[in-house]
């Protein structure tokens, strides 16, 4: 018989199955690499409010890295807005681990995006992820840290009001899906 045109024994594609479908359904509960941000205030929301709007900012390493994740969100009750508390998601570029992400969430007085100088409450966390460990931070926009402007490798304690270190490495938790509401945005990719 040919070689090439030889049929296998019928248990040869079952076991190949079988092995495939172990393949699949082992990688579908490998561990993701992730970092949640919960972001939170205890301050008014909405149209109106002291908040109204959020510009966040992702950058690789610290506050002059490379941009990775720049958007404006309008926060209310109507369709497209956002709600507080909500979480995102940030996945690692091509998997690497190596080093750290700053992330900036700052609370804007209007529906137009705003930055640090204009914000009514900024917020900032330096982490790092962990390979295979989804974390979760807690980004608080507080009613204490309302106007005080902290430099870009800091971020106002929303305990104390004052101006302290943004690497909070030793903050991030296990995360838990039940913390917190999740908003329409998924994982963000590639930050």
């Amino acid at each position: 018989m040919d070689p090439l045109t030889a049929r296998l024994p019928d248990r040869a594609p079952r076991r190949w199955r079988r092995a495939a479908l172990a393949a699949v359904a082992t990688a579908c509960v490998s561990p993701r690499t992730e970092v949640v941000v919960s972001i939170q205030t205890d301050l008014a929301t909405g149209p109106g409010q002291a908040l109204q709007s959020l510009a966040i900012a992702v950058r690789r390493s610290g506050p002059s890295g490379e941009l990775r994740l720049q958007n404006h969100v309008v926060l209310g009750t109507e369709s497209a807005a956002w709600t507080l508390p909500s979480t995102i998601g940030l996945l690692p570029r091509d998997g690497d681990t190596s080093g750290a992400v700053w992330v900036e969430v700052a609370g804007c007085p209007t529906r137009a995006s705003c930055d640090d100088a204009t914000a009514t409450v900024t917020q900032r966390a330096v982490v790092s992820y962990v390979r295979g460990e989804t974390l979760s931070i807690d980004l608080l926009l507080a009613a204490r840290c309302v106007g005080v402007r902290c430099p870009s490798d800091q971020t106002c304690s929303a305990m104390t009001g004052l101006c302290v270190t943004a690497a909070r490495q030793s903050e991030l938790r296990a995360f838990s899906p039940d913390a917190g509401a999740v908003t329409s945005v998924d994982a963000q990719p590639d930050v």
